[in-house]
């Protein structure tokens, strides 16, 4: 791999474009943040963003040469050319840290909210401005020494660093780029084979560009302290681990268009080929105009378009199995003042994760989620429910008031009856339209969605739930049906596998699922889909390829925009 420019014009002139190409960066970054309206622009801002930050680390190795020498200024290039790749490396991780956070976290918590904020903030700028600085350097060494000129390889030799940081900072580089890189690429592509590669796969497809960025700062850093012709064989090992890895990390987030196909495809197979002209103009006005913004991927946005309220106690259990639970939800409402939003009050229910005994409502699932359905018009309700004790509970987010020994999946699902008797007994306090009703939610809550949906609409379980709520429609996200803890004596098996209760009558399905996640909650899906075709009832899978479990944590992530792209569309058509 061999680098050549004809002089130190040449020299300059990259240095300028490098300049043009970050400030445009920056100036496209400000002007997302200003103006959040879906345009072509956007599109092209994500071409310039992931060819900037390619750019960047090749700018910053065909210039090796002003950093040759003895001069203050050339040290001072070298030192700060090789902070860059490790800054860059650095704050690409804590940006990715900072998307999950607000993905997460309530606004009003300011502390975590602004630290998030704060995170994707420089983990876009900062990277940008600290190489527009550099490449001025760049041309004020050249300016200091004219001889550069004349210099057509721009790489005769390197300045060795020797301090002890440096020399642990290689080490550091080396490990994660040959020690982890096997691993992370593992868990892009393998499907998982036990809970602990499951829940390591959790984050890994969904945040995969991230981890591909942060490798090739690492491999760019690397290769800037070998010397092309007397190390060919390190700098060609390097350079070839690294762009395997960065592209094997790419991988999800580059078949993206590959789901959006597939998505289209089997949302129309499943609703009618006429579905979008069953949406009006106005409405659709109001929803995402596009499945994926690359530049959202890295610049998540808020949503203040809301009211929410928080921790309402809808249930205090004395006996029995419920002895010493409490049971709360939060309310998410729509702006005040505003009309015409596609939701029209309709009522939306959504129910945590967590292996049926940890996890939590609000931040345990997807806070950002339900502050975009109720900006849209929705009144959404994130509730508990009880869990069984005992097991793995993870305290930092599992609160205590939910948790009971004999809790069974049976127990669970009363809960949610619970709290729909609640809320039929308040819908006027918080403005729900419940005869226009859907549940959703994930994994052992997608298992309960299905369960507490079908159960509504079979009748046969009014005394739970009450007979005032009609559901239009279940959206459950990678469901756990069939795979709860095996029941106690005396639970309901139609319950505990909701599969059972599919019928003539079951309202309209969206499912979503990673084409990676455990093979027997893949095929729970499948399993679901098939009961629904068998009964002629409408039912669509959308399919998240290389995904795993939990693949919508990042809210602003290619899985998570694509699958919330129909739906919205999916609920307002049948609301």
């Amino acid at each position: 791999m061999r680098f050549h420019l004809d002089s130190g014009t040449a020299i300059k002139n990259v240095a300028v474009f490098t300049i043009g190409l970050n400030l445009a960066l920056v100036i496209l970054g400000i002007t997302y943040y200003a103006i959040p309206v879906y345009s072509f622009v956007w599109d092209i801002h994500g071409a310039i963003l992931i060819g900037t930050y390619i750019w960047n680390m090749l700018f910053i190795l065909v210039t090796k040469r002003p950093a040759s020498g003895k001069t203050r200024l050339r040290r001072l290039y070298s030192l700060f050319s090789y902070f860059y790749l490790v800054f860059f490396t650095f704050v690409t991780f804590l940006a990715m840290f900072g998307n999950f956070l607000l993905s997460a976290t309530f606004p009003d918590r300011q502390a975590d909210y602004w630290f998030g904020f704060a995170l994707i903030v420089i983990g876009y700028f900062g990277p940008a401005t600290f190489c527009i600085l550099l490449s001025l350097l760049c041309i004020k060494v050249l300016k200091e020494d004219a001889s550069i000129a004349q210099a057509s390889e721009l790489s005769p030799r390197r300045v060795h660093l020797r301090h002890r940081w440096w020399v642990g900072m290689k080490a550091t580089a080396y490990i994660l780029l040959a020690g982890t890189s096997p691993l992370i690429v593992y868990f892009v592509f393998a499907s998982p084979t036990s809970f602990d590669s499951l829940m390591f796969g959790v984050f890994v497809s969904q945040l995969a560009g991230f981890i591909g960025f942060m490798y090739l700062g690492l491999t760019f850093m690397l290769l800037r302290t070998k010397d092309r012709k007397k190390e060919k064989a390190a700098f060609i090992t390097i350079a070839t681990l690294g762009i395997v890895v960065s592209v094997g990390c790419f991988a999800p987030l580059l078949m993206t268009p590959t789901m959006m196909v597939n998505a289209e495809t089997n949302f129309t197979a499943a609703f009618g080929s006429d579905w979008r002209s069953r949406i009006d103009a106005t409405a659709n006005a109001r929803f995402m105009q596009t499945p994926f913004s690359l530049p959202e991927y890295f610049l998540n946005h808020d949503i203040t378009a809301y009211q929410v309220k928080r921790d309402i106690l809808f249930y205090t259990g004395t006996s029995g199995v419920d002895a010493g639970i409490t049971l709360y939800f939060d309310v998410y409402l729509p702006p005040k003042g505003v009309t015409g939003l596609p939701g029209q009050n309709s009522t939306l229910v959504r129910i945590h994760g967590g292996g049926w005994q940890i996890g939590d409502k609000a931040r345990g699932n997807m806070v950002q989620m339900n502050r975009y359905f109720a900006s849209q018009g929705y009144i959404v309700f994130d509730i508990q429910n009880g869990m069984r004790s005992g097991g793995w509970e993870l305290p930092i987010i599992t609160p205590p008031n939910v948790l009971a020994p004999n809790i069974t999946t049976d127990d669970m699902i009363r809960h949610v009856g619970i709290f729909f008797k609640y809320i039929i007994a308040n819908q006027t306090k918080y403005g729900c339209n419940l005869s226009s009703t859907f549940i959703s939610g994930g994994s052992a809550g997608g298992q309960l969605t299905c369960a507490a949906a079908l159960a509504i609409v079979s009748g046969n379980y009014t005394p739970w739930f009450g007979s005032d709520a009609m559901i239009k429609g279940l959206i459950p996200f990678y469901p756990g049906n069939g795979l709860a803890p095996p029941p106690l004596n005396g639970t309901i098996h139609e319950l505990w596998e909701p599969t059972e209760m599919v019928g003539a009558t079951s309202p309209p399905c969206l499912i979503f699922q990673g084409t990676n996640d455990l093979p027997h909650i893949v095929n729970a899906s499948i399993r679901f889909k098939a009961a629904y075709d068998a009964h002629g009832r409408q039912c669509a899978i959308i399919w998240a390829p290389l995904a795993g479990h939990g693949n919508d944590l990042h809210f602003a992530g290619h899985y998570n925009r694509v699958f919330l792209y129909y739906m919205e569309r999916f609920m307002y058509m049948f609301k």
